[in-house]
């Protein structure tokens, strides 16, 4: 079955993100090493817009000491967001113009803010699920269900491409076409395996 929409992940397939040097820039100001802050429940609940930043920011207060303001942690919480992925734009742009190409991510909404000002290919995306909105996240089955309901189209004719082995898992086992992938090469591997020309 010939695959009609090609799904995105954010964070490693378009973007770069690195967690290490978040947590580098926030230890200088708290007075408790922040190693458990990322992807902790309160992280979570921001991701899935259970949490807004502000209280985060509290936590982040609370817990770990930290010494600045809102904005400040704003600031620190972007240096997590790095370089585009070399190379994806290019198949971005050339995927559009074949077809239907969107975009699944677990996010908050100061980093996709921020990725929208770095990413322009992402103004291609014809739909998006983004975990803050949403309210769920992957690797849970209701974001894939969200997804597959919207775009009304079988499993089997839907690529998604995500770097987080555990998606990979979930969308596969509904029988999404999943590409674990992080670089511009293993996406055009992937793509070229379940019959997508790139």
């Amino acid at each position: 079955m010939p695959i009609d929409h090609i799904v995105f992940d954010l964070g490693n397939v378009l973007i770069r993100v690195h967690p290490e040097r978040f947590l580098e820039n926030l230890a200088p100001r708290c007075s408790v090493y922040p190693e458990s802050l990322f992807l902790s429940a309160p992280h979570l609940e921001l991701m899935t817009g259970a949490r807004d930043f502000d209280r985060y920011h509290r936590h982040v207060v609370e817990q770990y000491g930290f010494d600045g303001t809102r904005a400040d942690l704003e600031a620190i919480w972007l240096t997590l967001i790095g370089q585009p992925v070399d190379g994806m734009r290019a198949i971005v742009d050339r995927l559009a113009g074949q077809g239907a190409v969107s975009l699944c991510s677990n996010t908050d909404g100061i980093h996709w803010d921020y990725c929208r000002t770095q990413l322009p290919h992402l103004a291609h995306m014809e739909r998006t699920w983004l975990s803050f909105e949403m309210g769920t996240r992957k690797p849970g089955r209701a974001i894939f269900d969200a997804l597959l309901a919207d775009l009304d189209l079988p499993p089997e004719q839907v690529a998604f491409i995500d770097d987080t082995q555990e998606n990979i898992v979930a969308a596969s086992a509904l029988g999404i076409r999943a590409i674990h992938a992080d670089t511009a090469a293993a996406v055009r591997t992937g793509l070229r395996a379940v019959g997508v020309a790139v």
